[in-house]
Order: C-alpha cells, then sequence, then structure tokens
C-alpha cells in the first residue's frame, strides 16, 4: 500500500544518505592526513630554500671581504717587491759607479808617480773609495732573498684568491640548481596542497548536502509513523477498524434518515 511504499523509500533515503556521509567522512579523514603533509612538506622545502639563500649570501659577503684582502695584501707584497728592486738597482748601480771611478784614480795615480822620480807621499787616500766591493754581493744577495720572498706571497695570494673565486663559483653553480629544484618542488607541493583544500571545500559541501537530505529522510519516517504505523497495530486490525468505524457511519445516516418517519430499530 501507500505507506508501505512511502515508508520503503524513506529507509531507503535513510541508509544511503547514511552511507554517503560515512563516506565522505573517511574521504575527510584521508584528505585532512594528505594535506598536513603537504603543508609540512611545503615548510620543509621553504626552510630549505632560505638556508641555501643565507648561505649563499653569507658566502658572497666572505669572499668580497676576502678578495678586498687579497687585492690589499697583492699591492702591500708588489710595493714592497719594487722598491727593493730599486734599491738592488741603486747599489748595483752605485757598486759599478764607484769600482770605475776606482780604476779611474788607479790608473791617473800610477800615471803621476810613473812621471816623478820620487814617490808620492802617503796620505791615506791614495785611491777614491769604491764601496765595499766584498760585501756586494752579500747585500744584494739579501735583498734579492726579500724580493723573492714578495714575489712569492703575490704569486700564492693571487692564486688562493682564484681558488677562492672559483669556489664560489662552483658554489653558486651547485646552490643554483638545487634552489631550482626546490622551488620547482615547492611549486608541485603548492598546487597539490591548493587542489587539496579545493577537495576538502568539495567533500564538506557534500557532507553537508547528505546531512541535510538524511535528516529529511528520518523526518519523513517520523512523518509517516503515526499514520503507517498506527500506534503499534497491525494492517489487519487497522483495516478491522476502518470498516467498524465505516459501519457506524452507516448507522448514524440509517437513524438520520429514518428519523420521524418510521422505526430506527431496522437500523
Amino acid at each position: 500500500g501507500w505507506c508501505d511504499k512511502e515508508m520503503a523509500l524513506a529507509v531507503q533515503a535513510r541508509d544511503t544518505n547514511a552511507d554517503a556521509i560515512a563516506e565522505v567522512n573517511g574521504n575527510l579523514e584521508v584528505g585532512e592526513a594528505r594535506r598536513a603533509k603537504l603543508a609540512e612538506a611545503i615548510e620543509d622545502v621553504d626552510t630549505e630554500i632560505a638556508t641555501l639563500n643565507a648561505t649563499l649570501t653569507k658566502a658572497k659577503e666572505l669572499r668580497k671581504k676576502e678578495s678586498a684582502q687579497n687585492a690589499d695584501a697583492i699591492k702591500e707584497a708588489k710595493r714592497g717587491r719594487n722598491g727593493v728592486a730599486q734599491a738592488i738597482d741603486t747599489l748595483e748601480k752605485f757598486y759599478k759607479s764607484a769600482a770605475n771611478e776606482a780604476k779611474k784614480s788607479l790608473l791617473q795615480l800610477k800615471g803621476k808617480v810613473g812621471a816623478s822620480s820620487e814617490p808620492a807621499p802617503d796620505a791615506g787616500f791614495s785611491t777614491t773609495y769604491a764601496g765595499s766591493q766584498d760585501a756586494k754581493e752579500g747585500v744584494i744577495g739579501m735583498l734579492e732573498v726579500v724580493k723573492a720572498d714578495f714575489e712569492r706571497s703575490i704569486k700564492e695570494t693571487q692564486e688562493a684568491e682564484a681558488k677562492a673565486k672559483q669556489d664560489l663559483n662552483e658554489l653558486e653553480t651547485t646552490s643554483g640548481s638545487s634552489l631550482a629544484a626546490k622551488k620547482e618542488a615547492k611549486k608541485a607541493t603548492d598546487k597539490a596542497l591548493a587542489e587539496a583544500n579545493a577537495e576538502d571545500e568539495k567533500e564538506r559541501a557534500n557532507l553537508k548536502t547528505y546531512q541535510g537530505l538524511l535528516d529529511g529522510a528520518l523526518a519523513e519516517l517520523e512523518a509517516l509513523h503515526a499514520p503507517c504505523m498506527g500506534g503499534g497495530m497491525t494492517a489487519e486490525e487497522r483495516k478491522i477498524q476502518r470498516q467498524e468505524e465505516m459501519d457506524a457511519l452507516q448507522k448514524v445516516l440509517c437513524i438520520l434518515d429514518q428519523h420521524g418517519v418510521g422505526s430506527v430499530e431496522s437500523c
């Protein structure tokens, strides 16, 4: 009958929407865990990117400072080398000139002595001072060692500067590749999280819809309970009750018809 059909439809709606709600709740639970994992991954990659950038920035600052120090060291070493080289050149010219003057003076003295029959008096300055020719090699040799030290310092500092510059270039290349990869990973994770958030919103909207349908089905069942269940009477009992109500109504109509015209006992 009508009650059985309506009750069956209401029960089916109730069960269907209850199952749908259970499924949506499961999806929300899984989605929540996934979204939390994606958010954590984004936080981790953000930290890694920040660390790489900080490391690279610090390395560049140190390299700039080191480069300036190396430039100053090379400049000072070149100044020292040039000063020593100039001193060596001056000493070599001095010793050479002094030696030539000494030879010239000696030759002049010999010429005078040869032209006179009397020996020249010894005044203690018979020759022009030619510098300490015996010490020449020692002094200039020592200066050559100092000059070589400056040149070695220049070379080593230049090599260290080139090596440090190369190391920074390699760090920039490696860090650049790593940063690019991490930024791509972050981009993909951001997209995945946005999709997961959109799916979560969709599932929550579905949950609201199914809950509304379930509430409607429960309300329908409640509304059908009184007319269809009859306070607990069976279908046969309800049929008998309806027949008794119909018989009583017919009797009342009969009495009204016989009133004043006939006997009511016939009703």
